[in-house]
């Protein structure tokens, strides 16, 4: 087990698998160059919380850079359902989701991204290099809150949404344009979000090759409950024709959790999400 590791529920986190990034010219202003502290993962609430802090080891213009949080699994995954809750809070815990409301404009935080995805680090795979299959991606990807950008150009998506389901790579056909049946873009209304703040998540990576199928559901569920069909969830199943991206199982595969931004939040204040349960196959 590493030294760097926080342990909770029963299950045990690295929280150091990102070293510190070469000095950049701009540190911290795409994933490559971020800044990563393990002491931005702990137990808050009972929960597992990850943050982004102003703690990094790095100056730029005078200020300290931001840094951001990754939490890995230890134990190896398997195929199966998975289940993850979690709720954006403020510093206390308490529900926070204004900064992810796409009804809040310019005063949303465009930078922040909330992560939950499994991920092969060693690289071994040739179409989806590291293995990755996301469960969900919260945040704007950089992107203005209004439309415009290329998270607003899916067709017949939201103009306006805030998360994603993917397959990678998301960029299949051209650097940095999106491939809308490996990247899936999504509306997360917050107003549907119940006073405990909480929204599940549920990813069934049935075998390689197989379609994933992504599901996102307002409240705090578990496999005992989860509203599948429920009214307001929101699906989506990867085209059977990308479903050679469907990596198969690995033993260098993971589930990361992780909390980062291009180059710091848009609000500039620190960012807080708490991972409330979590259910992963055996």
């Amino acid at each position: 087990m590493s030294t760097d590791s926080v342990t909770w529920k029963g299950f045990t986190f690295n929280t150091a698998t990102h070293p510190a990034s070469p000095t950049a010219s701009q540190p911290g202003l795409a994933p490559g160059y971020n800044q990563w502290m393990p002491e931005n993962v702990s137990v808050a609430n009972e929960n597992l919380q990850l943050t982004i802090q102003r703690n990094s080891k790095l100056h730029w213009q005078g200020q300290v850079v931001w840094a951001a949080a990754e939490a890995v699994l230890e134990q190896p995954v398997n195929y199966g359902i998975y289940y993850v809750t979690f709720k954006v809070t403020d510093k206390d815990g308490t529900p926070n989701w204004g900064i992810y409301d796409i009804d809040n404009g310019d005063k949303v935080d465009i930078n922040s991204i909330f992560g939950v995805f499994l991920y092969d680090a060693q690289g071994v795979n040739s179409g989806n290099p590291n293995c990755e299959i996301d469960f969900l991606e919260l945040g704007f990807q950089g992107q203005p809150n209004n439309g415009s950008g290329w998270i607003g150009s899916q067709p017949n998506g939201p103009a306006l949404n805030n998360a994603q389901f993917a397959v990678q790579p998301w960029d299949l056909d051209s650097p940095n344009a999106p491939n809308f049946d490996m990247v899936h873009r999504i509306a997360l209304d917050v107003k549907k979000i119940p006073s405990t703040g909480e929204v599940t998540i549920a990813c069934n990576y049935a075998d390689g090759a197989t379609p994933v199928k992504n599901y996102l559901a307002y409240g705090p569920y578990d496999s005992s409950n989860f509203p599948f069909d429920g009214a307001d969830t929101i699906s989506y199943t990867t085209p059977s024709s990308q479903k050679a991206y469907v990596p198969e199982l690995n033993d260098n595969m993971r589930l990361h959790i992780n909390l980062w931004p291009y180059g710091g939040p848009s609000t500039n204040d620190p960012v807080y999400v708490q991972v409330t349960n979590l259910e992963v196959p055996s």
